[in-house]
C-alpha cells in the first residue's frame, strides 16, 4: 500500500483497477475497516495492556469466529489446489501473511477465550459488553466508510465486498442469494455463533455436567 500515490491522486504502476478502487483499498486496509485486521490489533492491544484478561476475552469470540470462517478458504486462493500440509502451517504461496493473521487470531483468540474464567460472573453484564464491542466496531466502520467514501474492505457493509474480487465474494458464492439478503443472513449467523461461544464458556465455567442437566430440566419445567 503506497499512501504517497494516494495523496498524489494516482495509482502505482502495477495497480490494475481505477483510482477510486485503489483509494478504497488503501484506506480500508489502513484504517482496519475489515473485521480481521481490526480484531488482530484489538487482541494484541488488550493482551498486552489489560492485566485482568477480561477485555481480550470479550473480543475473543469475534477472533475465533473470523479465523475459523476464513482459514478453510485460503486454499481457494490458488488454482487447482489439492490437500497439502502447507495450507495448515504457512497458507497459500501468495497469501502467507494473510493466513498468518488469521492463524494468529485463532491461536491467541482461543487462548484469550480459555484463560479467563466466568465463574461467578453475571452473564448479562458480560453479554452486554460483547454487544458493546460489536456496536463500537460496526459504528466505527460505518462512520469511516461513509465519511471517507470507502466502498471496499468494510466487513461486508459495502456492496462491493460481496462482488467478484471483494473480501466476502467466497461467502456470496456459497450462500447463493441476492444482495442484501446474503449480508443479512451472514450477519445473523455470525451474531448467533459469537453469542453461542459466550454462552458455552459461561456454562462450562459455572456448571458441572450434572448441574447443567439440572439447570436445563428446571428451565424446561419453568417454560412448560
Amino acid at each position: 500500500m503506497q499512501l504517497g500515490d494516494l495523496f498524489k491522486h494516482r495509482t502505482p504502476e502495477n495497480w490494475q483497477g481505477t483510482y477510486n478502487e485503489y483509494y478504497s483499498y488503501v484506506l480500508g486496509k489502513s484504517l482496519f475497516l475489515d473485521l480481521c485486521p481490526f480484531f488482530t490489533f484489538a487482541l494484541l492491544f488488550t493482551m498486552i495492556f489489560d492485566k485482568t484478561k477480561y477485555a481480550s476475552f470479550v473480543i475473543s469470540p469475534f477472533c475465533i469466529f473470523a479465523s475459523i470462517l476464513v482459514i478453510p478458504f485460503v486454499p481457494m486462493t490458488e488454482k487447482g489446489a489439492t490437500f497439502s500440509f502447507k495450507y495448515i502451517f504457512i497458507g497459500s504461496d501468495v497469501f502467507r501473511l494473510y493466513y498468518f493473521m488469521h492463524l494468529f487470531l485463532l491461536v491467541f483468540g482461543v487462548l484469550a477465550y480459555k484463560n479467563y474464567s466466568l465463574k461467578g460472573k453475571k452473564l448479562l453484564n458480560v453479554w452486554l459488553d460483547l454487544q458493546l464491542v460489536a456496536i463500537i466496531f460496526f459504528s466505527y466502520v460505518i462512520i469511516m466508510s461513509y465519511a471517507l467514501d470507502i466502498d471496499q474492505n468494510t466487513t461486508g457493509i459495502s456492496r462491493k465486498d460481496w462482488e467478484k474480487g471483494g473480501s466476502f465474494y467466497a461467502i456470496h458464492k456459497n450462500l447463493k442469494v441476492p444482495h442484501p439478503f446474503e449480508a443479512v443472513i451472514f450477519y445473523l449467523l455470525s451474531y448467533l455463533v459469537i453469542n453461542s461461544l459466550l454462552l458455552i464458556k459461561y456454562y462450562i465455567n459455572n456448571y458441572s455436567f450434572k448441574e447443567w442437566v439440572k439447570f436445563k430440566l428446571k428451565r424446561n419445567q419453568q417454560l412448560a
